[in-house]
């Protein structure tokens, strides 16, 4: 009896529900209401059929447990199925820190666990936050193994799979919230195509896991933009146009860097190239740790293959050990191949990323350049503006020298030309009027007074004087009617 047909008395059927509370393992949290939208693909092989019976639609929270159940014969079918494969796919929400929020209640997940036979570990799995494959020994029926893609922030994915040799039954629960390089209905519906494209080995448990990764690898090239131009062009083209490499000097020397427009659009080029850099880095990410996948996948194929030595009957009409061998054996040169490809394609990502660095430094360096001629150009200035001014003050010195000596005879002919000073007086009488007195009570009063007027209109004791009389109104203020708010006067 497989594990998924036998019946859950130890509580290890990947909730560890404890059957009177239905607790949730640690970390997933279930829906009181499920709401969901999922697909399905079913391939089914008959004896003596050229073509296999395909069946696909959409699920949802009415219709999944009924299709998780219907393992029989379909009404009015009277052949023996030599293999099956049912696909689920189902898009989810983000993956919150520490916790996965499934769109099902546990009654739903606990029947998708008992049909599919999947375990504890593809919830375990389901929340980790980095890229992993992990398998059973293969010594236990079903066979079981999960993938884990989570590449970047933007990338979240888990599958799980299991191999029912007994009943030549595939299973394959595919939860995904959101792919980077492609989108997620998308990737749904192209893992959907896809198994039905190689419907001739569609019941191999390791087809799915190996469309996902020939998804993951052909986004990351397509964004690349490898057979056009590249979108680091696109981020500077406005910036630097496209140039052979000997002009690429005479390019830098004629640019006008202290053309505002020009710095605006450095300035914009440098937040895209960032982006694009962060963006690369990413795929790099992903393509490593694409690669750290290849190697357990390859150890699972290997180990697929030889599980039907352990069958222990076949009933007639099965698919032979050939069989199964030659499929095993394709899908070993298919995950070779797309290995090569993913190694392939890691030193164009990092060549980009050489070019992203270089051209964030290009942009800076042209910056700096342009501060540095800008710090030059008003050095020029504040030069020609200290010469000017110098010669001012000499011509102020100038001025103010000839005023020291003509002020004094000035002042000596305005004074002495006054009618208080009688010249043709006669002898004996006084040359000063009585009256001299007058001039001096009115000079030196005007004088004071001029004075004080510019030291109060040069100091600051006026703001000084007007805050106090300010804060003097509030007290007097406060004192008569308490609470009333700050006016100025």
């Amino acid at each position: 009896m497989s594990r998924a047909d036998s019946p859950n008395t130890d509580g290890d059927d990947g909730l560890r529900f404890d059957h009177e509370r239905k607790t949730a393992p640690e970390g997933i949290i279930f829906a009181t209401k499920p709401a969901f939208k999922a697909r399905y693909i079913e391939v089914f092989h008959y004896h003596g059929s050229l073509k296999p019976l395909i069946e696909e639609g959409e699920l949802n929270e009415t219709n999944l447990e009924a299709w998780l159940e219907s393992g029989r014969l379909a009404e009015g079918e009277d052949k023996p199925r030599e293999a099956q494969i049912r696909v689920l796919l189902c898009q989810i929400d983000q993956q919150e820190p520490g916790s996965r929020r499934l769109p099902f209640d546990s009654s739903l997940v606990r029947c998708l666990l008992l049909t599919t036979g999947l375990s504890r570990y593809f919830w375990e799995v389901m929340c980790e936050n980095y890229d992993l494959f992990s398998q059973t020994d293969g010594m236990n029926l079903p066979y079981e193994f999960q993938m884990r893609l989570k590449g970047g922030p933007e990338e979240d994915l888990c599958l799980g799979a299991t191999y029912d040799s007994f009943r030549q039954v595939t299973h394959v629960v595919i939860f995904v919230s959101s792919v980077p390089w492609m989108g997620a209905d998308k990737f749904i519906s192209t893992i959907v195509q896809g198994v039905k494209d190689n419907w001739t080995h569609a019941w191999h448990p390791m087809l799915v896991p190996l469309l996902v990764l020939k998804l993951r690898r052909k986004g990351v090239a397509d964004s690349l933009n490898l057979k056009g131009s590249a979108p680091i062009s696109e981020a500077t083209h406005h910036v630097l146009p496209a140039t052979e490499e000997e002009d690429y000097y005479r390019l830098l020397t004629s640019l006008d860097l202290l053309n505002d427009s020009f710095a605006a659009q450095v300035l914009s080029a440098i937040p895209r190239l960032h982006a694009l850099a962060s963006r690369v880095a990413t795929w790099e990410t992903m393509m490593e740790a694409s690669l750290r996948i290849h190697d357990p996948l390859l150890k699972a194929i290997d180990l697929v293959i030889g599980s039907p030595d352990r069958v222990h009957s076949r009933k007639p009409g099965e698919i032979s050990s050939m069989d199964w061998m030659v499929s095993g054996v394709a899908h070993q040169d298919e995950e070779r191949y797309l290995r090569s490809l993913t190694e392939n394609l890691l030193p164009v990502i990092r060549s980009k990323q050489r070019m992203l660095q270089g051209q964030i430094s290009l942009m800076t360096n042209l910056l700096a350049q342009r501060e540095g001629r800008l710090n030059m150009s008003v050095a020029l200035d504040s030069k020609s503006l200290a010469v000017k001014s110098k010669r001012d003050s000499n011509s102020m010195k100038i001025i103010a020298i000839l005023t020291m000596v003509f002020l004094p005879g000035t002042f000596t002919a305005a004074l002495f030309a006054m009618p208080f000073f009688q010249w043709d007086a006669p002898i004996g009488e006084p040359v000063v009027a009585t009256r001299f007195w007058i001039y001096w009570a009115v000079t030196l009063p005007l004088t004071l007074a001029v004075l004080l007027t510019w030291f109060l209109w040069t100091s600051d004791i006026w703001p000084r004087t007007r805050e106090y009389l300010l804060d003097l109104n509030n007290k007097l203020r406060g004192a008569l009617v308490p609470g009333e708010s700050r006016k100025d006067v």
